[in-house]
């Protein structure tokens, strides 16, 4: 069977899967083939509609001419059945003979396998693809990229919402980001991840996934997001903001008055980007043991505090030798050091 692959590249195989180089270096005759086996309806296309959208600046003798010698020509080169022969005024490539992509995408989709089509989709139908005195071919190119691409993305965000809805958030973020990838420009399918990476706890995720939208709309067309998009991702800094004074609040607690090693300054301070220099000036003496502290508050009474944490070094007697401020945020470091 030949393999007429249209989605991401365009690619016409054998069946021992060589390249069928002869077609493929004639691309007026290519594109009847991929007009044969992907438009719709499927089936047989009247000869006046193939003469009129590839032969239409042509009268018309030399277009039906042309069309013959087009159908001739992709017997020689592919197979001597591909066409069907019980058609006088129109053309069918015979059942079985020629697989392509964009039929299988389609059926998959209609079938419920939404997945399996979607691997399918590598890009849009015929990248880059054009041919010359061909404008109704263009038209119909264009129209069709559209409507593949629109079934691709949305067949994308029901996956993604289905996955949400069962839980996986991973997964779900994959499709919502694989559908938005269709449309790199579109801020409303923009807008759509980024709601859903932050209903499945992905704050962070969202805003890098707008830095990296932001970038391409300055790169591209040197414009800025719109206010809808910008306030949206205002609302969302400013949540995550608040998470994270409950993160500190939780992990300093949990750290208040634990020992931790005893060159635990050194790494407290790389850790929180105070520095070398910093580390250093606050090694553990011997014999001391580094516990964690809130700024601003007693050792007694500890508790969550909006200024930060401070390493402390306390001897074995008790008494307080050494102090290091750490950022705010910082916490949540110090809970992945020593937990």
């Amino acid at each position: 069977m030949i393999r007429l692959h249209l989605l991401g590249s365009v690619r016409l195989l054998d069946g021992d899967g060589r390249d069928i180089r002869a077609v493929l270096q004639q691309p007026k005759r290519l594109a009847l083939l991929a007009f044969l086996a992907a438009a719709r309806p499927r089936g047989p296309q009247r000869r006046d509609t193939l003469t009129g959208m590839f032969w239409g600046e042509s009268d018309e003798a030399s277009a039906r001419k042309s069309l013959s010698q087009a159908i001739y020509f992709l017997r020689q080169k592919i197979h001597p059945d591909l066409f069907e022969g019980r058609f006088a005024e129109e053309i069918a490539l015979r059942p079985g003979e020629v697989w392509c992509d964009v039929v299988e995408f389609e059926a998959l989709l209609d079938a419920g396998r939404t997945a399996d089509a979607l691997a399918l989709y590598t890009g849009e139908l015929m990248p880059g693809f054009h041919i010359s005195e061909a404008p109704e071919w263009e038209k119909w190119l264009d129209t069709e990229r559209d409507r593949l691409r629109n079934r691709a993305f949305e067949a994308a965000w029901a996956l993604a919402e289905q996955e949400e809805q069962a839980g996986h958030s991973g997964s779900a973020a994959h499709w919502a980001r694989w559908a938005a990838a269709l449309s790199p420009f579109d801020e409303q399918a923009h807008r759509r991840v980024l709601e859903l990476l932050v209903r499945t706890g992905d704050r962070a995720g969202a805003l890098r996934t707008h830095e990296e939208f932001a970038r391409r709309l300055a790169t591209e067309y040197e414009v800025e997001p719109s206010a809808e998009t910008a306030a949206l991702v205002e609302a969302i800094r400013r949540d995550a903001g608040g998470e994270t004074d409950a993160m500190v609040e939780k992990a300093a607690q949990g750290l208040a008055r634990r020992e931790l090693p005893g060159d635990a300054g050194r790494h407290i301070a790389a850790l929180a980007g105070l520095g070398e220099a910093a580390a250093g000036a606050h090694p553990a003496p011997p014999d001391h043991t580094a516990v964690a502290t809130l700024h601003g508050q007693s050792q007694a009474d500890a508790t969550a505090s909006r200024s930060g944490l401070r390493a402390v070094f306390r001897p074995t007697g008790g008494r307080q030798t050494k102090r290091m401020s750490l950022r705010r945020g910082s916490a949540a470091i110090l809970l992945a050091l020593v937990l």
